[in-house]
């Protein structure tokens, strides 16, 4: 389950609390069961004309921590203009789970016999009677479960914590917009792929949360703690970012804050909101440096 309130994941392989651990709000929201497709998908056998329009790509579903890193290798405090500070905190072997919920989040039909499956939206939302069995071209009455799939991995962590004084605004569109900002302005300013970092939230006790950005690639590639190490530099291009763009202030689009990987929450990025927090804080200063 995922609280609505503070988005924390909450995962079981018993029954699970019906109070989330992090924010101690009852959880509103029916239990979901996922299944790792760890040997992969099968394609149809069907083939057809690929037209000249180019295939849909979409993304339905997000990244959840489950534990942040394991092996902290940076942890780093920096001053920022208004007074606030941020604390940032790297490392290695931190674990997360990408969860696909399927078109409009209604989740697949998956055959607990042979492992065939489609999305909900695609049968129009009732299991059909009979399949055929993906590896042995016959029919198959196996059981349709309602699942979500998912694909838990390690990876590079950085935990950033905002005080109240540095970020008081903690509602969605803020955070989500803040986050997208820092990694256009990491890939850009460090020259690193924005295909190799993402970034979500995580809450803490007490009703905030922290902004976390990791590698996407399994086993990490380091870009974690170069953002750690260099987060003035980022966050000043995170601003450059949510400034320079030609959209409106009150909306966003691929130029500044969107792609393919935050498409789910396309109408929570408003660069106006993330240039806002910026703004305050910007430069920040590392007490060391």
């Amino acid at each position: 389950m995922i609280c609505g309130p503070c988005g924390y994941f909450h995962e079981s392989r018993d029954e699970l609390e019906r109070v989330c651990p992090m924010c101690d709000t009852s959880f509103q929201t029916r239990e979901r069961e996922y299944v790792v497709p760890e040997f992969g998908f099968l394609a149809g056998r069907t083939i057809r004309d690929p037209g000249m329009q180019p295939p849909e790509r979409s993304w339905n579903g997000a990244t959840y921590v489950l534990d942040l890193a394991a092996e902290q290798n940076e942890d780093l405090t920096f001053e920022l203009a208004n007074g606030g500070a941020v604390v940032a905190r790297a490392g290695a072997r931190g674990k997360l789970i990408a969860v696909s919920e399927g078109p409009g989040g209604a989740g697949y039909f998956i055959c607990a016999a042979c492992g065939w499956g489609t999305s909900i939206t695609s049968s129009r939302g009732r299991p059909p009677k009979s399949h055929e069995h993906p590896l042995r071209s016959r029919e198959c009455r196996g059981t349709l479960q309602q699942r979500s799939l998912a694909h838990p991995y390690e990876t590079d962590i950085l935990e950033l914590s905002f005080d109240g004084l540095a970020l008081p605004h903690q509602d969605d569109t803020t955070l989500n917009s803040l986050v997208s900002a820092l990694l256009e302005g990491a890939a850009e300013r460090l020259e690193i792929s924005r295909d190799d970092i993402d970034g979500t939230l995580y809450p803490r006790p007490g009703g905030r949360r922290a902004l976390v950005v990791f590698d996407t690639v399994p086993g990490g590639a380091g870009n974690a703690a170069r953002i750690a190490r260099a987060l003035d530099e980022v966050l000043a291009g995170a601003l450059d970012r949510a400034e320079r763009c030609d959209c409106g202030e009150e909306t966003s689009c691929y130029g500044c804050l969107r792609n393919f990987r935050n498409q789910w929450i396309h109408d929570q990025l408003i660069r106006g909101r993330a240039a806002d927090a910026l703004r305050p804080i910007v430069p920040a200063i590392h007490p060391g440096g």
